[in-house]
C-alpha cells in the first residue's frame, strides 16, 4: 500500500511569521500560491520582494544617498517581478510594483526578457 506524502495544513513564512491555511473542506494542493520554500522554509510573496529588494543593497556603500538606495530597490523589486512571472503583461507587473509599463519593457530589455505573446 502506498500512502501520498501529507501535505501541511498551514504554512508560516519564516521571515514575517504570517500563517494561512486552507478553509476547511478544502484539500491542500502545497505551497500558497506565489510562495515559495527558501533555505529549507516557505516564505510568503511580500517577504520574497522585500528580500530582492534587500539583496540589491548588500555589499553597497553606506554613502549612498536615500534616493539612490531607494533607486536600487525598485530595480530590484522590478527585475524580481519580471523573472517571477513573465508571461504577465507589462501592465499587470506594472501595477504589481506602483511603476511605469514603460519601466517594466526596459527591465525586460534589461534580463533578455520578452514580454508576453
Amino acid at each position: 500500500m502506498t500512502h501520498e506524502p501529507e501535505i501541511p495544513a498551514s504554512w508560516t513564512c519564516g521571515h514575517c511569521l504570517v500563517e494561512v491555511r486552507w478553509m476547511n473542506g478544502h484539500k491542500g494542493r502545497g505551497l500558497p500560491a506565489n510562495w515559495a520554500e527558501e533555505n529549507g522554509g516557505a516564505v510568503c510573496l511580500a517577504c520574497r520582494r522585500d528580500l530582492a529588494a534587500d539583496a540589491a543593497l548588500s555589499g553597497t556603500s553606506p554613502e549612498l544617498s536615500v534616493q539612490e538606495r531607494a533607486r536600487l530597490r525598485s530595480f530590484a523589486l522590478l527585475e524580481f517581478e519580471v523573472t517571477r512571472d513573465p508571461n504577465r503583461s507589462n501592465a499587470q507587473i506594472a501595477s504589481a510594483v506602483h511603476t511605469s509599463v514603460v519601466a517594466v519593457q526596459k527591465a525586460r530589455e534589461r534580463l533578455g526578457i520578452a514580454a508576453a505573446a
